[in-house]
């Protein structure tokens, strides 16, 4: 009886990881191409399309790749930073505070921000002072 291939999970090999990281670039790049520039919604202009599709990403919790490759299309669909922004705060009541904040580093990320990075060099106590007589418990 022959054996089965098994395959190995290879995490920062070009495995598993790095093969469902271009999966689903893919399937984001596909969508993008399909839903932004030539969907249904004729009435809308394809910059409204591109920012009503971002605050259903933020509603559902999308991937980073998704948030991303949307940003992108609709930065280039006319967008601007400050719309993008304001389409995420407009969702803010229906989606909940926690699915925004959830949301907003992989959008800064869509828009070339580097949220992790931002916070990697900052000093805690400068960052959040204590008040004078505040317990720190």
């Amino acid at each position: 009886m022959p054996v089965a291939e098994v395959a190995v999970w290879d995490p920062g090999g070009g495995g598993v990881e790095e093969r469902l990281r271009m999966a689903a670039r893919g399937a984001a790049s596909r969508t993008v191409d399909i839903d932004v520039r030539r969907d249904g919604a004729e009435r809308l202009d394809p910059k409204t399309g591109a920012l009503v599709r971002l605050a259903a990403l933020v509603a559902l919790g999308s991937s980073d790749a998704c948030y991303q490759d949307f940003v992108s299309a609709a930065v280039e669909l006319g967008a601007t930073e400050q719309q993008v922004i304001d389409t995420m705060i407009a969702v803010a009541s229906t989606v909940g505070m926690a699915r925004l904040v959830s949301a907003s580093p992989r959008v800064a990320l869509g828009l070339g921000y580097d949220v992790e990075a931002a916070f990697e060099g900052l000093d805690p106590a400068v960052s959040c002072p204590v008040e004078p007589g505040a317990s720190t418990r």
